[in-house]
């Protein structure tokens, strides 16, 4: 159908038509109809045209509406959902105001294992070598804060032995303001520099069987860490004995120990507060400096006819420069019991050496002595040498080690105390009476994934 215009014109060309004289020729009036049609159809298209532009900009209209309202739905969004992703260091899930974390790791150890045993006497087995291949570590870490105030970590690990899964750490904590936090649950205890640095960050395949033996592990309490100045921190901590709970975790009424009560200082007296959670020297990295110091009093419940109390100390050291990492663990441990038991004193050094060739690979030593009450013989004496391979630092290793305790009664040890320094990191069990003394030789073989 024509539009309004061009009927107009088509009725003004026919009136023109109907104008022209009788005498015009046939082919005068043949030429004129001819332009009129031209005219007509250069009038058609261009109508055409100007519809069609008009729907394309309504399409385009609309197209831009629906972007805008998706952008709107983005933004509101980011504004009040949930965010997650990965920074570089783990998983985390937040808010967008920061307000409300939670970040996601964890870390697998798979481990291959063989004890050269001397002189081992069950079964009527000398030289008997033992070796397994064991998920030494296999956990799963929530750490977050809530309104940007209050902080939880909770931690989920299987047991080495049979695979269940258990409770490791589970703790809260209050920010009270930017130098003071009160914590309170199960958790490590401020004690021990290489019993507080993560074992994904040891330096070899496991912690030193004197960490073993004088570490107070995890335990139930309530405490504080405040950061005393921008060099100077200060962790407190009061709760359960830690000889009678396992990892933080007993029986109400149980306790043989009426209190434990255990504070550390660091000090740093060069680099970053970071460089001290690990022994390595990456490249590139500043000198750094930090001495520890820290003490524990154990009380025994005289409720439970428990009159034995209990005391420890240590005072270690750590240095880093030019890819070179050092450290140095002195500890004692003294019990304090009634004139039928005895006291006994019990002491221990650690030192360790390792030097990081290219952020790839990172040879070591380590050296433990511990002289031991109750034992025959009273010092214990260990060397190991190993190597790290960093495939992409922590969170991919391989870590080989050769553990040798050359002089010492460790059977004796294991058995002290109620200790056994040799379990975990050394795979000997602690039922006693396995061996006649002296040597003990370990190759171990770690990958860890750390994520």
């Amino acid at each position: 159908m024509l539009s309004k215009k061009t009927s107009a014109l088509v009725a003004g060309a026919m009136a023109l038509g109907m104008t022209v004289p009788a005498m015009a020729s046939e082919a005068e009036l043949a030429a004129q109809l001819a332009k009129v049609q031209q005219k007509l159809a250069a009038l058609e298209q261009a109508q055409s045209q100007d519809w069609l532009n008009e729907r394309r900009a309504e399409e385009i209209k609309g197209l831009i509406s629906d972007v805008l309202a998706d952008a709107d739905t983005r933004a509101t969004l980011l504004q009040d959902g949930v965010l997650a992703g990965h920074d570089g260091k783990g998983f985390y899930l937040k808010s967008a105001d920061d307000s409300f974390k939670m970040k996601i790791g964890g870390q697998i150890q798979f481990r291959y294992m063989a004890n050269f045993l001397d002189d081992r006497t069950t079964g009527g087995d000398d030289n008997e070598t033992l070796h397994a291949f064991n998920v030494r570590r296999a956990k799963l870490k929530f750490k977050g804060t809530v309104n940007d105030e209050f902080g939880f970590k909770l931690t989920l690990a299987t047991d080495r032995n049979d695979g269940s899964v258990s409770m490791e750490d589970a703790a809260v904590s209050w920010k009270y303001n930017d130098e003071l936090t009160f914590v309170g649950g199960i958790d490590k205890l401020p004690f021990l520099r290489e019993e507080l640095t993560s074992s994904s960050k040891l330096l070899a395949v496991d912690r030193a069987s004197v960490t073993e033996f004088f570490t107070l592990g995890r335990g139930a309490f309530v405490g504080a860490n405040w950061d005393a100045s921008e060099n100077v921190k200060v962790a407190v901590a009061a709760g359960n004995d830690t000889a009678s709970d396992d990892g933080g975790y007993v029986e109400y009424g149980q306790m043989v120990g009426d209190i434990s009560l255990v504070a550390r200082a660091d000090v740093k007296l060069a680099g970053d507060w970071g460089q001290s959670k690990d022994y390595v020297a990456w490249t590139g990295d500043d000198r750094a400096w930090f001495v520890g110091a820290a003490a524990n009093y154990q009380r025994g419940d005289r409720g439970m006819n428990v009159d034995l109390d209990y005391g420890a100390w240590t005072l270690d050291t750590l240095y880093k420069a030019n890819q070179w990492t050092a450290s140095l663990a002195i500890n004692g441990a003294h019990v304090f019991a009634d004139d039928a038991t005895g006291d006994a004193d019990h002491y221990g050094v650690l030192a360790q050496l390792a030097y990081n060739m290219d952020d790839k690979i990172q040879p070591f030593i380590r050296y433990e002595w511990m002289d031991i009450d109750g034992v025959d013989a009273d010092e214990i004496q260990g060397a190991t040498v190993g190597v790290n391979y960093f495939l992409a630092k922590h969170n991919a290793k391989i870590t080989t080690d050769l553990v040798w305790f050359f002089k010492g009664d460790i059977d004796g040890v294991s058995n002290a105390f109620g200790a056994n320094p040799f379990s975990n990191g050394l795979g000997l069990n602690s039922d006693g009476n396995d061996y006649d003394n002296n040597d003990l030789v370990v190759a171990r073989a770690q990958f860890q994934l750390a994520f």
